[in-house]
């Protein structure tokens, strides 16, 4: 990642916004723009700058998520899930495992347990019902005019739910989608600060985009 060649920042506050540090920070000459092309962690966006969300060494990550799931944090990511929601394969939605959460919460634990140990979840739970939708107001004769949605069993999403607070620790800011606390806008904020920065230091340099069909 490169620093914005119309950011040059000198001095500032970092506070913290949807969960990143962000330095809001003055503008100055060219020169002073040396302190962030040494730091390859910070991204310019306008008169601010985005960085990486720091609260502790790894380990205590790796710590958390290695943790056994308690029946309490299933039941907690059951009472967290919207319901009324399409069904995946196995055909059991949310309300049957908040019904039924007594009777099944120790078993998934059990499953969920296992899974830990041997490093991935049953097939069963890994399948998806891939159904295509309509985009509005595209042309149906036309591959391009569909959205594929995965539908997966709720089993698969109450680990999911438990795991998703610490996605953001493990998976690249670069990934926006999906991530608590994240947004597109930085993204597409990036790719125009990588354009000036290859324009102000005549570079060359290629936009790569890929849509799957």
């Amino acid at each position: 990642m490169v620093a914005v060649p119309t950011l040059w920042a000198t001095v500032g506050q970092v506070r913290r916004r949807r969960g990143v540090r962000v330095a809001e920070v003055e503008t100055t000459s060219p020169p002073a723009l040396q302190w962030a092309e040494d730091d390859p962690t910070i991204l310019g966006l306008g008169n601010q700058v985005l960085l990486p969300l720091k609260e502790g060494p790894r380990e205590l990550y790796d710590e958390a998520l290695g943790q056994a799931i308690e029946l309490s944090e299933l039941k907690a990511a059951i009472d967290s899930m919207a319901q009324n929601k399409a069904l995946g394969l196995d055909g059991l939605p949310v309300e049957f495992y908040s019904a039924f959460v007594t009777t099944l919460g120790p078993r998934l634990v059990d499953m969920y347990e296992a899974a830990r140990s041997v490093g991935t979840v049953p097939l069963p739970s890994r399948e998806a019902l891939i159904v295509p939708l309509l985009k509005p107001r595209k042309p149906p004769a036309k591959v391009t005019s569909y959205q594929p949605l995965s539908m997966l069993s709720v089993d698969y999403k109450i680990l999911t739910t438990r795991l998703l607070p610490h996605m953001h620790r493990l998976i690249h800011a670069d990934q926006a989608r999906f991530i608590p606390g994240r947004c597109t806008a930085i993204n597409i904020r990036q790719l125009f600060s990588l354009l000036e920065d290859s324009t102000y230091n005549k570079t060359e340099a290629v936009i790569f985009a890929v849509n799957f069909e």
